[in-house]
């Protein structure tokens, strides 16, 4: 229906009437599957930041009068600038936040926006490890965009040396390290860990088992020479 609305006009009254209930469509496993056409297929910037505010329950009023004012806040300035309202907002993100992914929707790139925003603005490093826990095993589902990769980064850096192993080894690399988005986690992984045997035996070994196939491509090639290069240190 939303794909085949000839007008914009037709398309906003659309995701209007849709954003108005987008709290308990996105958690329902196949209204989320549409929430995730219309916000993937929305090419402006501020629509889409219109959703995602709209997940935001009671203070989406607040949000979006403040939206209108400079499209280009974000949820970490407009707590900046409504500091009385930080511990609400959080509280509300973190339920919302527990309940995707708990569902199994943090494949959703709005759902992976929703995540940006909580892991941006939360300040509480138990509740952040408490999320990068929960999301161990789940990190390539993340992997659909940029938001997502930078929740999956933030929350691979927090994790300890046990659980970044587990992280690791979930990792589906030989399909990862030809995507344009995901093959940059793997790049990140290589540069972090501090365990080289394991990025050898991992990352390096999954990545020269498709040599042939890829030596041509140039995210394969940023892998490969991420998981060659020695770890620097911080003294260096």
């Amino acid at each position: 229906m939303y794909s085949f609305a000839p007008l914009d006009e037709q398309k906003a009254a659309f995701r209007k009437q849709v954003s108005s209930q987008i709290g308990k469509l996105v958690l329902h496993a196949y209204a989320s599957e549409v929430i995730e056409f219309i916000y993937s297929s929305t090419t402006s910037e501020d629509e889409r930041r219109e959703m995602v505010f709209g997940l935001y329950g009671n203070y989406t009023l607040v949000l979006r009068e403040i939206l209108e004012k400079n499209k280009n806040v974000t949820l970490k300035q407009f707590m900046e600038l409504k500091p009385q309202l930080t511990s609400g907002i959080l509280d509300k993100l973190e339920n919302l936040v527990t309940k995707l992914v708990v569902k199994g929707h943090t494949r959703h790139t709005i759902v992976q926006a929703v995540l940006c925003d909580y892991v941006e603005c939360q300040t509480d490093m138990a509740k952040l490890e408490n999320l990068a826990d929960l999301l161990k095993e789940k990190m390539p589902a993340l992997l659909a965009s940029h938001k997502g990769l930078k929740v999956a980064c933030a929350l691979f850096n927090i994790l300890d040396a046990k659980n970044r192993k587990i992280v690791v080894k979930s990792l589906p690399i030989t399909e990862m390290i030809t995507n344009r988005i995901s093959h940059l986690f793997v790049i990140h992984v290589a540069n972090t860990l501090d365990d080289t045997q394991l990025t050898k035996k991992k990352i390096l070994h999954e990545a020269l088992k498709v040599l042939d196939d890829h030596i041509d491509d140039t995210c394969y090639r940023n892998v490969l020479y991420s998981a060659l290069s020695p770890l620097r240190s911080e003294n260096d």
